[in-house]
């Protein structure tokens, strides 16, 4: 029930706050960059991702959160040494120092009363926390928008480069994908309006190829679960509180499931 109202949350935020609001900005913003690659891409999306969840313009602040982000990345996976002049060390404080800005930034936005423009992700969430029977502490939804605001960047960014990839080695593929698109530009009345909700829901082949790249690519090597209960599968029994490590390319590139599972059919 929890995670159903959390998606509730996401979902309503991106109905009460335009898809493509503060997106051409920023990309015409980065895309004169003279060194533009994987680092300047992620910079790229974490400005738009930090624009529509917590209305934050990173252009007005010097970066300092994209900054304290990227060294928590690039100590994350790390020995796990946490003592000054350590990669890990720069990790967690990078990490500390999001949560005490993020912190500012919903003390600072709960002073706020009755904000009817421009709702973002952060204003849904504060909403929520105060409910009767809220499904999330303070706390947890600090973590959930560090967590999401690290995820944006450092997934999306990855995800992008495998559908370039894929899209490249499957013309037909690209051309179906640039029809699609050109139909909802051709129903629009003005062309250069931004991306609808309505608009976004019809794009079906668009979400094949994502799944399809995201299966070729996964943007998640490996994921780390523990079993709540007993568990027999095939003549395997896992038993409770056993820590597991997923493999997401096993079941994605498994020619029993796939028929073909090396190349990209979307």
């Amino acid at each position: 029930m929890a995670q159903q109202r959390w998606w509730r949350i996401i979902a309503e935020s991106s109905k009460k706050k335009g898809w493509g609001e503060g997106r051409p900005l920023v990309v015409h913003r980065h895309s004169g960059s003279r060194q533009y690659g994987e680092a300047e891409s992620e910079r790229m999306i974490f400005s738009v991702t930090a624009k529509k969840l917590i209305s934050y313009d990173s252009s007005t602040s010097d970066g300092k959160m994209w900054k304290h982000y990227d060294a928590f990345a690039q100590g994350l996976i790390t020995l796990p040494l946490c003592i000054p002049g350590t990669a890990f060390y720069k990790c967690m404080q990078g990490r500390k120092n999001v949560m005490k800005m993020l912190k500012e930034i919903l003390n600072e936005r709960k002073k706020i009363e009755g904000r009817h423009e421009s709702i973002d992700f952060l204003d849904v969430l504060i909403e929520e926390v105060k409910e009767d029977n809220p499904s999330m502490t303070e706390n947890t939804a600090l973590n959930l928008l560090f967590s999401l605001l690290f995820g944006s960047f450092d997934t999306t960014s990855s995800g992008i480069t495998g559908m370039l990839k894929f899209l490249t080695d499957n013309p037909e593929a690209l051309r179906e994908l640039t029809e699609e698109h050109n139909n909802i530009r051709r129903r629009r009345a003005d062309l250069n309006s931004e991306i609808t909700w309505e608009e976004y829901k019809s794009m079906k082949f668009t979400s094949h190829v994502i799944h399809e790249a995201l299966r070729l690519a996964s943007i998640t090597p490996m994921m780390f679960r523990e079993a709540i209960e007993d568990v027999h599968i095939k003549g395997f029994a896992i038993p409770k509180e056993s820590k597991i490590m997923i493999c997401p390319s096993t079941v994605h590139l498994n020619p029993v499931v796939y028929e073909d599972p090396i190349h990209s059919i979307p």
